[in-house]
């Protein structure tokens, strides 16, 4: 018993400590990137550290329309949304790309809502420091749609300790039980072997 009750101590120190050393994204810089298929012209890019958002415009042949997407950074989410009045068509090979510089990597990205036309999970690919992704083209966007991937990060080596001292603590109290159960038994067995 007095082994579950360190057990579920240890891991309530755990999740405790680890939510204030692995942050997701936040702090690290984050380049994100809308890159036009059709018109290299349309290519525009911030950089920023997380928690941030972005503004990106609507350019055709490098002329401003005006503000196109917004797009927001927090801890484990990216959002894009459409914010111009007038209809967007993705062009073949338009895509975001968001890049981490801080060089703690990205464990992975996946799709979680969208109302862009036709975007899916099959939109979303990732490497350790990049997502991209990609439109589907064709699609028609209105003012207000947008799309919403979960990311998260590599956790930080500090996490990875954490965890390898919590299980080495479990797995030694798991140890010494067993071996006093062994001890009492073989004493018991002793005991009746005299009798």
């Amino acid at each position: 018993m007095r082994l579950i009750i360190v057990a579920f101590f240890s891991l309530a120190v755990l999740l405790a400590v680890h939510e204030n050393v692995h942050a997701g994204l936040i702090g690290q810089t984050i380049k994100a990137e809308f890159i036009g298929g059709v018109d290299p012209g349309q290519y525009q890019y911030f950089t920023g550290v997380v928690p941030g958002s972005f503004t990106f415009n609507f350019l055709v042949h490098s002329v401003n329309y005006g503000d196109l997407f917004t797009v927001a950074i927090g801890d484990s989410t990216i959002t894009i949304t459409d914010v111009n009045p007038q209809a967007f068509i993705w062009e073949p090979g338009d895509r975001f790309v968001f890049t981490d510089l801080s060089g703690n990597g990205i464990a992975n990205a996946s799709f979680l809502s969208s109302t862009f036309p036709g975007f899916n999970s099959s939109n979303v690919t990732y490497t350790p420091n990049t997502i991209t992704l990609s439109t589907p083209p064709g699609a028609l966007l209105t003012d207000g749609d947008s799309l919403t991937i979960r990311v998260q990060s590599v956790p930080e080596p500090a996490s990875m300790v954490l965890w390898g001292s919590v299980l080495t603590v479990v797995a030694g109290m798991l140890f010494l039980r067993l071996r006093r159960e062994r001890l009492a038994d073989a004493a018991i067995m002793t005991n009746h072997s005299v009798s």
